[in-house]
């Protein structure tokens, strides 16, 4: 038997960790003298602070690890808490990775600045650039100044395309596995676009690519592209989303998302309707089964067999 501060000093924790433990049940002495209240502990103590110490590194709670070291639980119902964790690790990471690569991008924005040049963040407002492409993860509709690239576009004839994309059945997604899963979905459906949209100097504020979240799962990617390339990219996507494992989150359904194209060639008055155009296609393609891409076409009121859009 040890005394509290020589189990303490052998296993490396304090004396006021092991008090705390105790008063809220997770670790007990083995033996408390009743008249001088010094505390024992014995060998086999030392592997259940082990295992609190484990727990304590996984991201579990002192609350939480007092449960499940209290209760004999069955196999399953132990492997659900564990999953909890587990996915709530996996999102934490995947976050962390994402905001790791915006800061270094964002220092590669900054070292490309004209040196003596003295440095505005408000000027890069709340747009991220990832390798020559923008991403703007904001929720809301937000006016960066697409008007007047795509009225100089229009005018000098180069090649920019609006993409309008939807996650199939995102509302069941997330009744069904809970907003925080949502969340997640979400997430990671932004960054998997931000990898596949191609980087590089274009004509869309001097990248080539932009992304924005507009809505709860709805977002538009404008691309200096060709039109074929344009549609290979929109395809990639779909497809890239379609092969993405959500496991981790529990979700045992395929995730999906439904892309409409329209071209600049379609001759959209202003950005507003180059976007609606491109929602169109996209309406077009969730009346035509899903998880496909369509390209905005002049007939497509007559293809959605309904009113005008």
């Amino acid at each position: 038997m040890l005394k509290i501060g020589e189990f303490a000093r052998k296993n490396k924790v304090t004396v006021r960790a092991l008090h705390h433990y105790e008063e809220i049940g997770l670790l007990e002495p083995a033996e408390t003298d009743r008249f001088t209240g010094y505390r024992h502990y014995d060998d086999s103590q030392e592997r259940d602070l082990k295992i609190i110490n484990m727990l304590k590194s996984l991201g579990f709670s002192l609350s939480e690890i007092a449960d499940l070291m209290k209760l004999s639980m069955e196999k399953g119902s132990l492997i659900l808490r564990l999953n909890e964790k587990y996915t709530q690790a996996r999102i934490d990471l995947d976050r962390a990775q994402f905001k790791s690569m915006g800061i270094e991008n964002l220092m590669m924005v900054i070292q490309g600045l004209p040196d003596g040049k003295k440095v505005n963040l408000k000027e890069i407002n709340d747009m991220v650039v990832f390798n020559g492409k923008m991403a703007i993860d904001h929720g809301k509709a937000f006016d960066w100044g697409f008007e007047e690239i795509l009225q100089t576009a229009l005018k000098s004839g180069k090649n920019i395309t609006t993409m309008v994309l939807d996650i199939d059945k995102f509302k069941s997604l997330n009744d069904n596995y809970g907003r925080k899963i949502g969340d997640a979905i979400l997430d990671a459906i932004f960054r998997e676009v931000v990898n596949l949209l191609p980087g590089g100097e274009g004509i869309i504020r001097g990248y080539k690519s932009n992304l924005e979240r507009v809505g709860g799962d709805e977002f538009i990617i404008r691309v200096d592209l060709e039109k074929n390339k344009s549609l290979e990219l929109a395809q990639k996507i779909c497809r890239g989303i379609r092969e993405m494992d959500f496991s981790y989150l529990g979700i045992k359904e395929p995730v999906t998302v439904t892309v409409g194209v329209a071209y600049i060639d379609t001759n959209p008055k202003n950005a507003e309707e180059f976007t609606h155009l491109a929602e169109s296609a996209m309406y077009l393609a969730k009346h035509n089964g899903r998880d496909r891409v369509e390209v905005f076409t002049g007939d497509i009121k007559e293809k959605l067999n309904t009113k005008p859009i």
